[in-house]
């Protein structure tokens, strides 16, 4: 943990980096996890008059799985799951994306 705020009842899993992020209450860190990866600085697509800075932000009861490669300024919203990040290739979410619960699509390619 590296700059970051970790709420309570929060578990990470072991060998997790979390690095400029802010994580709320009753999220699962998959062991292995890099939240707040890299140097892209892509604002968040949704919201980026607010994500712009760097800090990542994971919603209440998220359940983020185990190995996944989480840039900057990524918003996760609160009870998304482990199947919602399948529609990121190769495990990685890049910088600037924005994960919601259930059924989404993924607008456009951020931070290519």
């Amino acid at each position: 943990m590296r700059d970051s705020v970790i709420m309570n009842d929060t578990w990470v899993g072991p060998g997790a980096v979390v690095d400029r992020s802010i994580v709320d209450k009753e999220v699962v860190v998959g062991s292995g996890v890099q939240l707040g990866h890299g140097d892209d600085m892509t604002p968040n697509q949704a919201l980026p008059d607010r994500l712009n800075t760097g800090i990542t932000v994971v919603g209440k009861g998220a359940h983020i799985p185990a190995s996944i490669c989480i840039g900057r300024n990524v918003l996760i919203d609160a009870d998304v799951d482990e199947a919602d990040f399948a529609l990121f290739a190769e495990n990685v979410v890049p910088s600037g994306a924005t994960v919601a619960p259930g059924p989404a699509e993924i607008s456009e390619e951020v931070g290519a």
